[in-house]
């Protein structure tokens, strides 16, 4: 009996964060946010803004042209430095999209992974985005709720609901 208890203690610090136990709106405007910056160092850095998204809807990092402006070393430097930040935005996204997830149904964490992305990266509409998926709006609002906290908690911009 004691094992048993000390299992299912183990097994308490697995717990995965939920949707509920989020203040949503917060952090959904993280997410935004987050993709936001992503586009804007992308037009800084003179990427292109529309940047593809590959059919597992991950998303392509942005290319760069080695065009020079002014004087070839200090262009050179202000692309490194332009290119990091793209980067470390890029690769958290990412982490976050990889992080989303749904251990009994494999299509459903595909759908999750596609859902936040058609609707936070590239602006479709809620109703765009279950009309390509034919899904109808119960599915869309649990699945979205999922993918954001999973993504969110991934990257450590989720908002907790304070009690």
């Amino acid at each position: 009996m004691l094992e048993q208890i000390e299992l299912i203690d183990k097994m308490e610090e697995y717990n995965d964060i939920q949707p509920d136990d989020l203040n949503m709106p917060l952090t959904k405007r993280n997410v935004i946010r987050l993709f936001s910056i992503y586009k804007d160092e992308v037009a800084k850095a003179g990427g292109r803004t529309e940047t593809k998204v590959t059919p597992s809807y991950s998303i392509m990092p942005p290319s760069f042209s080695n065009e020079f402006h002014s004087s070839v070393e200090t262009a050179a430097l202000d692309n490194i430095e332009k290119f990091k930040d793209v980067n470390y935005f890029y690769e958290k996204i990412q982490l976050g999209l990889n992080s989303i997830k749904c251990d009994i149904d494999a299509d459903r964490k595909g759908r999750r992974k596609r859902m936040l992305v058609m609707r936070y990266y590239e602006n479709k509409t809620q109703q765009k985005t279950m009309e390509t998926l034919a899904i109808e709006k119960s599915t869309y609002h649990d699945d979205m709720k999922m993918a954001i906290t999973q993504f969110t908690y991934a990257l450590g911009i989720h908002v907790k609901l304070k009690f």
